[in-house]
């Protein structure tokens, strides 16, 4: 039965209520929402040491800290088949991984939160000791990628690889530290609301911008507050963005290619995470205790 609190997501015209997929565990915060083999995958910071991953309602893979000490970080394999956290220590931060090759490790760190990416074989850590460091799945080693991080902002896994932002750049980095592709943000600062290798979307001077990788220009979506997070559909002409704008709180529909504002959706103050699946046929999003599914319907456009 779908929740009653789920009804401003059912009268949505464009953005067509699918399925409500499951209740996310109590007192839970959706940190990213993955497509895996198995399906949508949501991992979840479960409280203040705990985080969860679970796959299309069944039982996941739970990470916890010892002692009840704070998660400072947390990430997921592509795959979802592994959870790797970072959580305070009382010698620095202790790394450790759950699922696939469970192992940790204690090293000298600050107790800030911090960003993380693995692919089941290693790790990209940001750090605020450290530039950008890939640590072996054994974690017995730290083997630095090297070069300045110039107050490096996140990582993230993303198509393979791991998307690397600064405060002045983006980089896209294969899991090994091998240079890719390097942009220079659009504006100081930016960050990253929706990735996609063409057109991502970033969040600057307080306001929403597409910005085209190939031309380095940008196109202004509007006014945006409070550090808005969407997805960019694989074929690059859809956007669904959780945005605090001059209306309040709500869940966008924009077609790219104009661009323009398909259609909005209250959320009643409440913060979204979604992610298209790779087919680009559905929409997964998170929001309170809620993981549901949408779907992209518009009048005489096909969605693939």
């Amino acid at each position: 039965m779908v929740p009653q609190r789920l009804l401003p997501f059912r009268r949505g015209r464009a953005l067509r209520f699918d399925r409500w997929c499951h209740q996310l565990p109590y007192r839970s915060s959706a940190h990213r929402l993955l497509w895996t083999e198995r399906g949508l995958a949501c991992l979840v910071r479960a409280g203040w040491d705990r985080a969860l991953l679970s796959v299309d309602g069944a039982s996941g893979i739970e990470a916890r800290s010892p002692a009840g000490q704070r998660l400072m970080g947390l990430a997921a394999t592509p795959a979802g088949d592994a959870v790797a956290i970072v959580h305070e220590h009382p010698d620095g931060a202790r790394l450790a991984t759950f699922g696939r090759a469970p192992a940790a490790r204690v090293y000298p760190e600050r107790h800030y939160d911090v960003t993380l990416a693995t692919d089941g074989e290693r790790i990209v850590l940001r750090g605020h000791l450290a530039p950008p460091t890939v640590l072996p799945w054994s974690l017995a080693a730290r083997t630095p990628w090297g070069g300045p991080c110039d107050g490096l902002a996140s990582v993230q896994a993303v198509d393979g690889a791991v998307l690397v932002l600064s405060r002045t750049a983006a980089s896209l980095r294969a899991w090994d530290g091998a240079a890719i592709a390097t942009w220079p943000l659009p504006r100081p600062d930016a960050w990253l609301a929706a990735w996609h290798r063409a057109t991502p979307v970033v969040f600057a001077g307080g306001e929403l911008l597409l910005w085209d990788l190939a031309s380095g220009r940008t196109r202004s979506l509007g006014a945006a507050r409070s550090y808005p997070d969407g997805s960019v559909a694989p074929d690059g002409r859809w956007l669904v963005i959780d945005r605090v704008g001059p209306q309040g709180r709500g869940l966008e529909l924009w077609d790219l290619r104009e661009p323009a504002l398909v259609e909005r959706l209250p959320t009643r103050g409440r913060a979204c995470t979604c992610a298209f699946s790779p087919d680009g046929a559905v929409l997964g999003v998170a929001i309170g205790d809620d993981l549901f599914l949408l779907r992209v319907d518009v009048p005489g456009v096909t969605v693939r």
